[in-house]
């Protein structure tokens, strides 16, 4: 039994111990609160002990813990009272009395738990040991009733003078304090009353009920520095003091809040850090105004914007009466300066409105009709000043005839009328029509109507126009030749011409039953335009494949506009059948990609499918083979049997060439005689040699052409990628190359663009390179070859041969560099240079006394093409002061008949400036004696391989014979070249060759050392 008694004993005290501290943390730590946790501990720590004494196995425990709890129960009706007198707001009057209670209370308890004097032994219960106090116990327990009394009748006292609220919790306090004086019947067991001590329930009562109270109205001690506090946490304008040196020391929230502070932050700092650096109030103002100040203020908030706020300000005084600080209480009203400065805006837009809108406005009071405001433009308008509308009524603005229809309308006005037209009259007497809107408003309590009238007699004359213009629309939408259409975004078609309908192969009727979309292919396209028309809300020059009513494509042109948005937008647009002009578009881009005379791909479409199937064989890993071919003997047919022939051979081997390849293949002309081949997807370079010898094959057999049986056979080079290239640019360069070399091996064969043909590339690219630097390092020479007169031995004339001194090459022949100038273009620069320096050299042996030698300077076909050939000669001669006499000029003959009509031009026009002209290397070319007999030419040059070899070969010997027996019967001069040996200086004096120039008597020599010869000669 002592065992459930002292568990439920001590369960209490941990309760009600919980409840002080939940009611401390719950009101913040307030006095009263901290006074109600102080009758929490006192009555836990009784209810603990006594909890504690009825589980002793021991009189000594007992006894030691029966003092203890005594000592906590002395302590409540102390706490109690300072709580009573705490929440009734009487702690500062009673505060002797609660001197007196503590004073006794702790007297009490020290006694008790130090001494023997209150208890003074032990009860032996059946719950239990329990106290044992002397009789004269009840003298102090009547002390503690009478305190508990007084705090009774303290609450009491206050519920009666409170209400609402405040009321209701001080009868609850009351009710808490009834229920906790039953635990004084825990006393009657100190004196041997055998009561079962169930006091802690009226405890735990007791303190719950408090608890609840406290919890649920928050009480606080009301004095005056609380409601100070309050007031100021509370008060919605903001507060802040600050002391004499101009620190802020107190501030509430709304002052925080308004400024963007928090409390902390402003505390200590100096007011200036709020202030707008334009205000200066001080402290003298403030004495100056006893004290208190109105005014307006500007602060800045912690984001620098200004606030604006109405201030009171004044001194905050102490005891004495002296200043000890300013206090300001301040209001925000920066949105209310704001609406007043919105509202002067507003005022002035109004008067500017109404003053400066170009259209007659005009304010009258509705119950007289007169004017009460006018503005300019109704004075300019209608032609009254601003005193004389003051003094009139709005009927006299308007026609006799009209006032009835005006009495009328005002009897039926709204608050707000637009819109209407009625008839005016000016100052003048002319009478227009006005569009009226008018507004009614209330001014001075009397009704009145703002007017603003617009002048439409011009808009009604443009309407009439407006209606002609829609009719004269209705004309040109019938009768236009382009279809003209309205329809829905959606593919309603609203409205169509007829030549719309046309075009469609439909009637105007029923286009008028379908949709758009029966004249689209696919939905999706129709859907995919109306995209871009919502994007851009109109289209122009749209070209689009549209679908006929039978179904055939036709090639349209539209414009459209989208009128509206949303599902129902209107369109309206024009269709153009373009599909004629269409067709011959395609033709121009076909023939812009395609050769006009054969049909197959040109140069451009020919680049653009080798870089798709470059694409591929890089993807795949295969191969790729460009083959670049002409026809052997095509200039030959061309040339005799005319351009038709010529035309018609080219057809015929581009259809052999075709049949040739594979579908996937490419055959391209890229100009005059010259194909190329595409073979692409490869496995390897094995099947270009299949397709090669396949066209070699092909091109063998006759050609027939308009009756004439053509033999023509071709050369073929082969670029391979990657082997030969990595680009289309490469391999048509390698692929070209190879086919000149297959042109050089006997022609009618094919050649691959081997490694040494492109190590050839390389090395021919570094020559060019140095070749453009040679001049400006001056690395040319010119050496000279003595021309000898076969009678009398003597030097008649000298051939400059230019040399290129290469630093890493040493010095290179003609025949070694002046093909690549003549590619590179270096071949003008470098001829032009020639002739001068050999010019100006003859000159100086002229001055010598060597003024019967002439030089021979050749040149080359490029240049003898050059458009400027002959002012350059001229230029130079006079510069060098060379009599044009003493200047041979040599070409070749293939260059002579390159092209004949021309060169029989040039030659003429240097003959007539006394040059001489010869034939080199005669023999080896292309000739026809036609042409040869009509060139104004002095000499012929017999090409060293005839000589070289004549003593070996009969043939080379009648040769010479030949040609020597034409010049004489021709009247030319003839100079035999590379004369080496006496067997064939002695031949060449048998056939009476007049000039020979050759090893047997001098290499190409410097200047310095043909002088040398020179006088020896000579």
């Amino acid at each position: 039994m002592s065992t459930g008694l002292a568990l439920a004993t001590l369960f209490t005290a941990v309760i009600i111990l919980a409840l002080g501290v939940a009611v401390v943390a719950r009101a913040r730590g307030s006095l009263i609160s901290l006074l109600f946790f102080a009758m929490s501990v006192a009555a836990a720590g009784w209810l603990a002990g006594f909890s504690a004494v009825y589980e002793s196995r021991d009189a000594n425990h007992a006894i030691a813990w029966a003092r203890v709890a005594s000592f906590f129960s002395s302590l409540i009706p102390a706490a109690t009272f300072h709580f009573a007198a705490a929440y009734t707001g009487h702690r500062r009057a009673l505060r002797g009395a609660i001197a007196f209670c503590w004073a006794f209370c702790l007297i009490v308890a020290v006694i008790s738990v130090s001494t023997s004097l209150f208890v003074t032994g032990l009860w032996r219960y059946p719950w239990g040991f329990y106290p044992r106090g002397a009789i004269y116990n009840l003298g102090w327990i009547a002390v503690f009733a009478v305190i508990l009394g007084a705090s009774l009748l303290l609450i009491w006292r206050a519920s009666r003078k409170l209400e609402g609220i405040a009321r209701a919790n001080a009868r609850t306090i009351m009710i808490a304090f009834a229920v906790g004086c039953f635990a004084l019947i825990d006393f009657l067991p100190i004196v041997g009353v055998a009561i079962r001590p169930v006091g802690f329930l009226a405890i735990l009562g007791f303190v719950g009920v408090a608890a609840n109270s406290i919890w649920r109205y928050h009480l606080v001690e009301l004095t005056p520095e609380y409601a100070a506090g309050q007031i100021l946490a509370t008060m919605k304008s903001a507060v802040i003091v600050i002391d004499l040196d101009g620190k802020i020391r107190v501030l509430n929230h709304t002052a925080a809040s308004m400024l963007g502070f928090s409390e902390g932050e402003l505390l200590g700092k100096p007011v200036r850090t709020i202030m707008d650096p334009e205000e200066s109030i001080s402290t003298g103002q403030l004495l100056r105004s006893g004290g208190a100040l109105e005014l307006h203020m500007a602060w800045r908030n912690a984001s620098g914007t200004r606030v604006d706020v109405t201030a009171s300000s004044s001194f905050v005084r102490d005891a004495d009466g002296s200043p000890v600080g300013v206090v300001y209480v301040a209001s925000d009203v920066t949105e209310r300066r704001r609406a007043e400065q919105a509202l002067r805006e507003s005022e002035h837009r109004y008067r500017t409105l109404f003053e400066g809108n170009p259209l007659p406005m005009w304010v009258y009071d509705f119950e007289t009709l007169r004017f009460i405001a006018v503005n300019e433009a109704a004075v300019r308008h209608y032609g009254f000043s601003k005193d004389e509308f003051l003094q009139m009524t709005i009927a006299d603005i308007r026609p006799p005839e009209e006032l009835p229809t005006m009495y009328s309308t005002l009897a039926a006005l709204h608050d707000r009328d637009r819109n209407r037209i009625f008839r005016h009259r000016k100052k003048n007497g002319t009478v227009f029509d006005a569009e009226i809107t008018s507004f009614e408003f209330v001014s001075a309590g009397r009704r009145a109507r703002l007017v603003i009238a617009v002048d439409v007699t011009e808009r009604r004359i443009a309407d009439e126009r407006l209606r002609e213009n829609e009719e004269r629309y209705r004309l040109l939408f019938e009768r236009n030749l382009a279809g003209v259409f309205r329809s829905t975004i959606d593919g309603r078609i609203l409205e169509v011409n007829d030549a719309l309908a046309r075009i469609f192969g439909y009637t105007r009727e029923e286009l008028l039953t379908v949709t758009s979309y029966s004249l689209y292919f696919t939905p999706e396209e129709r859907q995919r335009l109306m995209a871009r028309l919502r994007e851009q809300k109109s289209l122009s020059n749209i070209e689009l494949r549209m679908r006929r009513k039978d179904g055939s494509e036709i090639w349209a042109l539209e414009n459209m506009n989208l009128l509206e948005s949303g599902d129902d937008g209107i369109i309206e647009g024009t269709i153009i059948d373009i599909t004629d002009r269409k067709a011959a578009q395609e033709q121009v881009e076909y023939q812009a990609y395609h050769d006009v005379l054969t049909g197959l791909p040109n140069r451009l479409l020919f680049r653009d499918r080798i870089g798709v199937a470059l694409a591929h064989a890089r993807r795949n890993r295969r191969a790729v083979a460009v083959m670049f071919l002409d026809l052997d003997q095509f200039k030959l047919i061309n040339d005799t049997l005319g351009h038709t022939v010529g035309d018609g051979l080219l057809q015929a081997a581009a259809e052999r060439l075709v049949r040739c390849v594979r579908a996937d293949d490419t055959v391209a002309r890229m100009g005059g005689d010259e194909f190329t081949i595409l073979i692409s997807d490869l496995p390897d370079a094995r099947g270009a040699l299949t397709v090669a010898q396949k066209v070699l094959d092909s091109m063998l057999k006759p050609m027939v052409v308009d009756g004439h049986e053509l033999f023509v056979t071709t050369s073929v080079g082969i670029a391979v990628f990657p082997e030969d290239g990595m680009d289309a640019e490469t391999l048509l360069k390698n692929s070209d190359r190879a086919m000149y070399r297959a042109k050089e091996a006997g022609r009618n064969n094919y050649q691959f663009a081997t490694g040494v043909a492109v190590e050839g590339s390389v090395g021919r690219l570094s020559l060019e390179r140095s070749l453009h630097h040679a001049f400006d390092r001056q690395e040319f020479v010119i050496h000279y070859q003595p021309m000898i007169e076969l009678d009398t031995y003597r030097v008649v004339g000298a051939e400059a041969l230019i040399r290129w001194n290469n630093p890493e090459l040493g010095l290179l022949s003609p025949d070694e560099f002046i093909p690549v100038a003549e590619d590179c273009g270096l071949i003008f620069p470098i001829g032009e240079w020639v002739l001068r320096t050999a010019c100006a050299q003859m000159k100086q042996w002229h001055r010598a006394g060597h003024g019967d030698l002439h030089v021979a300077v050749n040149l080359s076909a490029r240049q003898f093409q050059q458009h400027d050939l002959t002012s350059m000669i001229e230029r130079i001669l006079e510069e060098t002061g060379l009599p044009a006499s003493s200047l041979d000029i040599e070409i070749t003959e293939s260059t002579a008949m390159h092209n004949a009509e021309m060169s029989l031009a040039i030659m003429t026009r240097l003959k007539q400036m006394g040059i001489r002209l010869s034939i080199d290397d005669f023999g080896t070319g292309y000739s026809s004696l036609s042409y040869l007999k009509k060139f104004p030419i002095d000499t012929v040059k017999i090409d060293q391989n005839f000589v070289r070899d004549l003593t070996a070969s009969p043939n080379d010997g009648a040769i010479i014979s030949a040609v020597i027996s034409m010049a004489r019967a021709l009247n030319l001069r003839v100079v035999a070249e590379g004369v080496e040996t006496e067997e064939q200086l002695e031949f060449l004096r048998r056939q009476h060759c007049e000039t020979i120039q050759g090893f047997l008597y001098s290499h190409p020599l410097p200047a310095e050392e043909f002088e040398g010869v020179l006088v020896a000669r000579n």
